[in-house]
């Protein structure tokens, strides 16, 4: 990893369309989700989520940076997007009453249930992981913090237990 002088913005890792078609066991497939893209910087403090565009969202979606807050470490930035689901399916409609809310109170009247689904830890603890292996940095979230009572990322930022096979990076909903 790459000694940096702190968390900040990164750019999202974004598909690439080709036509050229690829069967390797080398291949992480991640599933196709419908949702908003989300960068979550954390550098000691509270967690903060960004937009593609650096536009900061924490009002649209105040539960889940909450969740990053108690679950995530201290100095982090995760690329992952924010979902709602109609039935089993992500659904983009079923978000778009959260997008433009400034206001946290409106955010959580709206009813809808959002997660959010980490796709890379970009940088962690004072180092660039980046230059790492995409399943290194994957595994770096599987390893425990020296308090061994949470994940070292947002792995798992849930706050409450739910058996899904979604398996978000954070949950949040309605109380």
């Amino acid at each position: 990893m790459t000694r940096m002088t702190g968390p900040g913005w990164r750019e999202p890792t974004l598909a690439t369309l080709t036509d050229r078609r690829f069967s390797d066991e080398d291949w992480i497939y991640e599933r196709k989700l419908d949702g908003v893209r989300a960068i979550c910087v954390r550098d000691g403090g509270a967690p903060t989520l960004y937009s593609r565009n650096r536009k900061v969202m924490d009002n649209a979606y105040p539960e889940i940076v909450e969740a990053l807050a108690a679950q995530g470490g201290p100095r982090f930035v995760a690329d992952g997007e924010i979902v709602a689901f109609d039935g089993d399916q992500t659904s983009f409609a079923a978000l778009q009453p959260r997008i433009h809310l400034t206001d946290p109170e409106r955010a959580r009247a709206t009813g809808v249930r959002v997660y959010y689904y980490l796709f890379d830890l970009l940088y962690y603890d004072e180092q660039d992981t980046t230059p790492l292996a995409l399943r290194e940095r994957k595994s770096i979230c599987a390893t425990p913090s020296p308090s061994k009572t949470r994940s070292a990322c947002p792995r798992t930022a849930t706050p409450r237990a739910r058996s899904t096979s979604r398996e978000p990076a954070a949950a949040a909903g309605r109380a």
